[in-house]
């Protein structure tokens, strides 16, 4: 899909007047008639040697949960090696816990925190040489209505030096659409030393930003500040428009042809970010 600059701001001015009316006059009818549903979204941990075995860990959104730790509801992560002596792991962090299932309240807004390892049973160091990792992202139960409703549901990647710094890796219900059912979401490649259980990358699932909203902020409690998608963050789109390089090179850069990430700023990220526009995240949080 290939449009000029001019082009790409007179088709999205109409567009936006287009959605505007309708989605500020309905804005007060949803904040009041929010139905939040039950989601059960799967994140497995892979790498390409397999003598390295891979790891799963589940988020669920279900009634009677609370944000802390639910005993019979949460699961800690403890190592299950059958034929393997190293593996992967991947865990959501709460206060003194460390998951693999990690259950929270139906209307839960609050983002996953997760922490990315190799784990080896001798507890030595794993070296690799160039190794593929990648992520598969399901929502295994969403035939059965488990698919979080009305919750926007996106990956970043944290830096835990600069707590209020987040990348985006992926609109998550956007790539498991576009490759039918179960999302691939490449990260870097392993190479090196890496110590059992040290974490290697941090990552987070968020249901409080919408795909497209491009110029907001954290607070000290990592909440996010200006959750509508607007004219700001179309400005990004703008100033990256026709720009090529490697996936996530360019902040409009949010989603291609896999509905992932692709290194071209094109129609592709225009369509995603107009598909929520004007949408304003408190418009179906719970009332403070």
């Amino acid at each position: 899909m290939k449009i000029s600059r001019r082009e790409f701001l007179g088709r999205s001015l109409k567009i936006g007047l287009a959605l505007a009316i309708p989605t500020i006059l309905t804005r007060k009818a949803r904040a009041n008639s929010v139905e939040y549903k039950p989601g059960k979204l799967e994140i497995y941990s892979m790498v390409s040697d397999h003598d390295i075995g891979g790891d799963l860990h589940r988020t669920i959104h279900y009634e009677g949960r609370t944000e802390g730790f639910d005993r019979g509801k949460d699961q800690i992560y403890s190592a299950s090696w059958g034929t393997y002596t190293k593996k992967t792991k991947i865990v959501s962090i709460i206060p003194k816990y460390k998951l693999i299932q990690d259950a929270r309240p139906l209307e839960s807004f609050t983002p996953i925190s997760l922490e990315l390892s190799l784990h080896s049973q001798s507890g030595s160091g794993i070296s690799v040489t160039d190794l593929e990792n990648k992520l598969h992202l399901s929502f295994p139960l969403a035939s059965e209505g488990w698919d979080f409703g009305v919750k926007p549901i996106t990956l970043w990647r944290r830096f835990l030096a600069e707590p209020d710094k987040l990348q985006f890796l992926a609109d998550i219900r956007e790539v498991i659409a576009e490759q039918g059912g179960i999302g691939i979401v490449p990260l870097p490649n392993l190479n090196g030393e890496y110590g059992s259980q040290v974490p290697y990358d941090f990552l987070q699932v968020r249901f409080d930003v919408y795909p497209g909203n491009l110029n907001f902020s954290l607070d000290s409690d990592g909440k996010i500040l200006d959750g509508i998608v607007d004219i700001k963050d179309l400005a990004y789109i703008g100033n990256d428009w026709g720009k090529k390089g490697e996936p996530k090179e360019f902040l409009g850069d949010i989603t291609g042809e896999q509905g992932l990430p692709d290194g071209n700023v094109d129609g592709f990220d225009l369509e995603l970010l107009v598909r929520h526009w004007l949408k304003d995240i408190r418009d179906i949080m719970p009332s403070p």
